[in-house]
């Protein structure tokens, strides 16, 4: 993951998400979490969720891993942006 997804900020502010809700890029970036009691996998009525019990320490990892923060928004507009530009300048202006 090079940003963080809505899923990770989701169990960041509401401490447990829907295991239905996490991406398998996500569950394998929390295995070290889950495999320590950072976070934890539960049941919950007929599915899974998964339940933070170290809030502290998921913080500090997503602060290390994601200078920007939680909230860092998504690069990809920027990235069409950019690309689109250049295009117009190879043509020779607007369109």
């Amino acid at each position: 993951m090079r940003t963080p997804t809505p899923a990770l900020r989701r169990l960041l502010t509401e401490g447990r998400l829907p295991l239905s809700a996490a991406s398998r890029a996500l569950l394998g970036w929390l295995a070290p979490l889950i495999a320590t009691g950072v976070v934890e996998r539960l049941r919950s009525g007929v599915g899974e969720q998964l339940l933070v019990r170290r809030a502290e320490t998921l913080q500090a990892l997503v602060d290390q891993c994601f200078p920007g923060g939680a909230d860092a928004p998504d690069r990809s507009p920027a990235a069409r942006r950019w690309r689109v530009s250049r295009l117009q300048a190879q043509r020779g202006g607007c369109t």
